[in-house]
Order: structure tokens, then C-alpha cells, then sequence
């Protein structure tokens, strides 16, 4: 250690002097360095470098450490730890490195191995689940929730059930394949009225030719013609016929009371035929024999069209009925069919009595369809038996309903007698 600032030499002796000195003039080196008081009070207070430690925790833990190894070597040779205190070996599994990213943290091990985890989601906002998303329930499907009933599940109904499951009731029943068959081949209505002449030809206006006609007109019962031709009454058939001034065409109809639309089949049988004539609204042609046609149309224009001065056919009968099949003709009812006839068109004589200032009523066969327009023939007048004839203008004609007529008489104070014929039309016109 030298003097920063020179020595003195005593002159005498030549001794070398040593002034008392300060600490800062003095020259430190590697091997000469000076120190604080504070620096020796705290290496002074630490342990030897060969020393012994209780076990960490309570005396009852354990005793001294007897295992501890020095630690040797020096900051040059000193190595990193390879194992922790319970002997496991870290020098390749300690955390070298991390790095986050959102939720995830992903780390790297001493040996270069790298994992993630992932941390607990802060995030409270949710939007509604959907069939594809996870989410929060909303109000909707809670409500329909609590709708649900204990115990329910999913039921899925199945497109189709056998027959045996099904209770039967008076309004829904089973039915057969022949319990079906059976009634399709039931016969079904004729919606012509008088049309079967095999049993006899419904003729109240009871001429056996009609003529040729410029307007419609009513010839046997519920037929009207048109045209230059005759409709001639045979025995078990009706002729239609165009004459010899027919340069076009005739017709022949029914005139429905409604309108009917839909399938229907046809069958004229014909006995004999010649010229052109032909099914209008159809445009069937005819031949002789059955003629069975089935057509979806309207039946207002369907009627019989006779083309020419030879055209002419004799009609066994006719029938029409819904549906597309031909179930038959059927029984023939002469009197059933005649009172159908009536509700258009009736002919009959009658006697009533007749008293003064009263009104006598009539009652027809059957309710007409409509108030008739009602014409009288051969009127008769007189006391009981109709003895002593009067006048016959004695008697007044009051009105006609759908039920029958309403009659009076003014001249005499007992009771008259009337008798006349009676013609009673209801026709569609």
C-alpha cells in the first residue's frame, strides 16, 4: 500500500517518516482494499461457510440437516439445478418461456416441450342458444319449458297406422272391399224422367204424332222438341224423326229442374236408326244397340241433334246417371215414374161442390214444383148430380198453388156442382 500524496525523511537519521494518515490517501490494490464498518458488521453476522439448518416448519418436523452439500466450485463452474428438493428432476421440465394469447397460455419446457391452458372465461355475455350454437335459454323456450308436462318426451307420430287401431263409431266406420264392390254396382238414379218406353210411354197430352214446331215445345212427357220434325209414340219405343223440309238441324232435350255438372255415363239403346244423329255437348255419334259413353260436362247443352231430312232414330230408353260406370237400367215403376212426370205436368178431371161465398179447393195428385198455369175443358155446372145445368160462368176460377186450385160462385145460395178437365203446367220453359 503506498501514500498517495509523498513521505518525509528524517534528516538526522534518515528514517522514513509516516505522518499520520487519512484513509483516502491511501493507494488500494487487489490484495490492499479498504473496507466500511457496516461491511465487517455484516459478514460478521453470518454463518460459517461449514454450518447446519433445522428442517423448515416446527422442530417436529424433523431434525438438523445432516445431508446438505457443500457447494463447490466457482461463479466460473457453476451449473444450473438439475433437481428440486424432493429429488425430482427439472433440468428439462422447468417453464422456460410463456406466451398468451386471449384465453389460452401456451408455455415451453427446459427441453424445448410445449403445452397450453387454457384460463376460466370472464366473459357473462351470452347470446341466445340456437340448434346450432350453445348459448343462453330465452324467455320463449322457457315458457315452453315449463309447458311441458312431468315425465313428457319427444313423440313422433307415425304417417301411417294399422287399421286395428282405430275405434270405430256410428259416424266413422270400416267397410269391406265387397261391402264397396257390392254397393258400386247398386244401381243408381236415372236423372232422365220418362225414358225407359220398353214399359210404356208417359204421354199426358195424349197425342200419338207431335209436329214440326219453331219454338220448344213439350211432346210426351218431360221431352221438347225443336225443328222440322215429328215425335211419333210407338209400342215400347218413341220415334224421333226429322222431316222433309229439315235442312238442319232438329233437337230433342230434357230440361234439368238444376244444374248438374260433373262425370256422367250415358246409355241410349237405339232399335233403329238412319241419317246423321248425334249426342250434342258430347259430340257422340249413335248407332244401333246400346251406346255407352261416360263425359264430364255440364248437362244444360246435352241433348239428341237429328242433321238432315233422312235422320231418324226409335229409342228403347235412355238413361244418365252420375258416376262413370254403367250400373243398369233398373226396375221400371210405371206409377212412380208418372207422378214424377206430374209435378210438371198433370191432366185430370174432377167434381167438386161449390158454395156461395166460400172457396172449394181442389188438390192435385202431387205438389207441383212451381204455381201451375192451370186451362180447363169441358166445364159443367149444376145442382147435386149436376142435374139441371146452369150456367157454367156461375162458377169462378180463384187462383192455383203447387198443392191445387181454389174455386168460388156468387149466383146461387145453396151448393153448385163443378165438373171440368183440367190442364195443370209446370214446366221448365
Amino acid at each position: 500500500m503506498a501514500v498517495k500524496k509523498g513521505l518525509w525523511t528524517d534528516n538526522n537519521t534518515g528514517d522514513i517518516l509516516y505522518p499520520q494518515t487519512s484513509g483516502d490517501m491511501i493507494e488500494q490494490d487487489s490484495n490492499h482494499r479498504l473496507v466500511t464498518d457496516v461491511e465487517k458488521n455484516t459478514w460478521n453476522g453470518k454463518a460459517n461457510a461449514s454450518h447446519s439448518h433445522n428442517y423448515a416448519g416446527s422442530n417436529s418436523a424433523g431434525g438438523a440437516a445432516t445431508t446438505a452439500l457443500a457447494c463447490t466450485g466457482n461463479s466460473a463452474t457453476a451449473t444450473k439445478a438439475t433437481q428440486d428438493s424432493s429429488g425430482q428432476q427439472i433440468n428439462s421440465t422447468y417453464i422456460k418461456s410463456l406466451s398468451v394469447s386471449g384465453r389460452t397460455i401456451t408455455y415451453t419446457k427446459g427441453n424445448g416441450a410445449t403445452g397450453t391452458i387454457t384460463t376460466q372465461d370472464t366473459n357473462t355475455t351470452y347470446n341466445v342458444a340456437t340448434s346450432s350454437a350453445n348459448g343462453l335459454m330465452s324467455s320463449a323456450d322457457k315458457a315452453k319449458l315449463d309447458g311441458v308436462a312431468t315425465g313428457a318426451n319427444k313423440y313422433t307420430h307415425p304417417s301411417t297406422h294399422p287399421a286395428t287401431v282405430i275405434t270405430e263409431d256410428s259416424s266413422h266406420r270400416f267397410v269391406t272391399d265387397e261391402e264397396k264392390n257390392n254397393w258400386n254396382n247398386l244401381q243408381r238414379d236415372n236423372l232422365l224422367i220418362n225414358s225407359d218406353f220398353r214399359f210404356g210411354v208417359i204421354n199426358q197430352r195424349g197425342q200419338s204424332t207431335y209436329g214440326a214446331t219453331n219454338s220448344w215445345k213439350y211432346s210426351i212427357d218431360r221431352w221438347c222438341y225443336f225443328g222440322q220434325m215429328s215425335v211419333v209414340v210407338n209400342s215400347g219405343s218413341v220415334t224421333f224423326q226429322a222431316n222433309s223440309s229439315n235442312s238442319g238441324y232438329s233437337y230433342v232435350k230434357q230440361i234439368f229442374p238444376v244444374t248438374y255438372s260433373g262425370t256422367f255415363t250415358l246409355n241410349v239403346r237405339i232399335k233403329e236408326i238412319s241419317g246423321n244423329v248425334r249426342i250434342n255437348g258430347i259430340n257422340q255419334v249413335l248407332k244401333v244397340g246400346d251406346n255407352i259413353v261416360t263425359f264430364t260436362t255440364d248437362l244444360t247443352n246435352l241433348q239428341f241433334n237429328l242433321y238432315g231430312t233422312n235422320a231418324k232414330m226409335t229409342v228403347e230408353y235412355i238413361k244418365i246417371e252420375e258416376g262413370n260406370v254403367f250400373t243398369g237400367i233398373g226396375n221400371y215403376n210405371y206409377s212412380f215414374e208418372l207422378l214424377k212426370c206430374q209435378r210438371y205436368y198433370e191432366v185430370g178431371t174432377f167434381t167438386i161442390p161449390v158454395v156461395n161465398s166460400e172457396t172449394s179447393h181442389y188438390q192435385f195428385k202431387i205438389d207441383k214444383r212451381i204455381n201451375p198455369n192451370v186451362s180447363f175443358a169441358n166445364k159443367k155446372v149444376g145442382l147435386e148430380g149436376i142435374s139441371g145445368m146452369v150456367d157454367s160462368s156461375y162458377v169462378v176460377f180463384k187462383s192455383a198453388t203447387t198443392r191445387g186450385m181454389n174455386f168460388t160462385q156468387n149466383k146461387y145460395s145453396g151448393i153448385y156442382w163443378f165438373a171440368c178437365d183440367y190442364f195443370a203446367d209446370a214446366e221448365i220453359y
